[in-house]
């Protein structure tokens, strides 16, 4: 059966672009569905004078056997452009439906380096994994002289989590930090509760330097369960950890702890600044990176369809036009539609982010 449009967005002179927004929307990760939503509205309203949407919602659920099912469902219901999803792993999976259906998919957040470099329907927002973890180490050394550095990830998105603890460890061992551990977990291996071990696990060795390649419900549990030790590592989370929620989940026990993110809490660009104040207004609190891009993402493509030539395709005028005005910074894409975005290093002092 098909599914009805959860909504329509302007007028527009041209039949209304049918696009799927493809991602998490239930379960510990439904945050990252909720946040590409709420960007991608805004992005839909700002373009709506000259093209229309009419939008569909495809829960992942976070797993990758989700898939066969929602591309059948992207085909009846005619979707044309797919903006999503959240994870590199979930992504991979996805890039042989958007190509035999040739679905533009541009998602805001999947950074894995093993997506980069192919001629596919696939583009992103963002910068890669490797790009990211690397200036996230060098930053970090700027603030800590660590002698001892652990990095955790969780294996069920192993294609980003793992690969960005690695080049963090890596870049560290180049400057000749010679302690240095991975720690994988995976919440859903039987015997229970994943958190005690890990945290064990964490103390054994206690590090001067501790990395969380891990989603956000995670990453509070993780740091609420050290604040309790006796013993508290500094520590800096990737951007796989979403900083609104985080702010909101974490309490006391997420004071000093380092983000590194595409998302500048400081930007004074004048277009963001608009878009602040239309978040707040609509939706009654502050934006942070997802938001940002996911609207990023949902702009690439309107101005696309915009701007596409008669018969030509999304995917070509993405290419044709290749740079884009993002929020925060610009969006230049290359022959295999990635880019480059700055890297920031964020503290939380007294519940807020302050830029380092």
């Amino acid at each position: 059966m098909a599914t009805a449009a959860l909504g329509t967005v302007g007028c527009g002179d041209r039949p209304a672009l049918r696009v799927g927004l493809l991602n998490t929307f239930s379960g510990t990760l439904s945050d990252a569905g909720a946040d590409m939503r709420d960007g991608a509205l805004l992005a839909f309203e700002d373009a709506s004078p000259r093209v229309a949407v009419q939008w569909f919602e495809y829960d992942d659920e976070g797993r990758v056997d989700t898939l066969p099912a929602l591309a059948r469902r992207m085909q009846r219901d005619r979707i044309e452009a797919v903006l999503g999803p959240a994870t590199s792993t979930l992504s991979k999976v996805w890039l042989p439906y958007a190509d035999t259906h040739r679905w533009l998919t541009i998602s805001p957040t999947a950074t894995a380096v093993g997506l980069s470099g192919h001629d596919d329907h696939f583009f992103r927002v963002c910068s890669n994994t490797e790009s990211d973890a690397r200036l996230a180490a060098e930053q970090m050394a700027r603030h800590v002289q660590p002698q001892r550095v652990t990095a955790v990830y969780h294996t069920a998105n192993a294609l980003f989590s793992q690969s960005w603890a690695d080049v963090f460890l890596k870049t560290f061992a180049g400057m000749g930090v010679s302690q240095t551990r991975l720690l994988p977990y995976d919440p859903q291996a039987p015997g229970g509760d994943w958190l005690p071990g890990l945290v064990e696990a964490i103390l054994t060795q206690p590090p001067d330097l501790l990395a969380l390649a891990t989603p956000t419900a995670d990453t509070v549990r993780i740091v609420q369960r050290l604040a309790r030790s006796a013993f508290r590592p500094v520590i800096v989370c990737s951007d796989w950890a979403a900083m609104g929620p985080l702010l909101d989940w974490g309490g006391q026990a997420i004071e000093g702890v380092y983000l590194a993110h595409e998302f500048d809490p400081d930007s004074r660009q004048g277009t963001y600044q608009t878009f602040v104040q239309r978040f707040v207004q609509t939706y009654g609190r502050q934006p942070h990176g997802e938001h940002v891009r996911a609207y990023d993402a949902a702009s690439v493509l309107m101005r696309a369809a915009i701007e596409r030539a008669d018969g030509e395709s999304l995917k070509a005028a993405v290419l044709r036009l290749r740079r884009f005005d993002g929020l925060q910074s610009p969006i230049v894409f290359d022959d295999w539609g990635d880019c480059i975005r700055p890297l920031h290093l964020s503290v939380i002092r007294q519940g807020r982010l302050e830029r380092v």
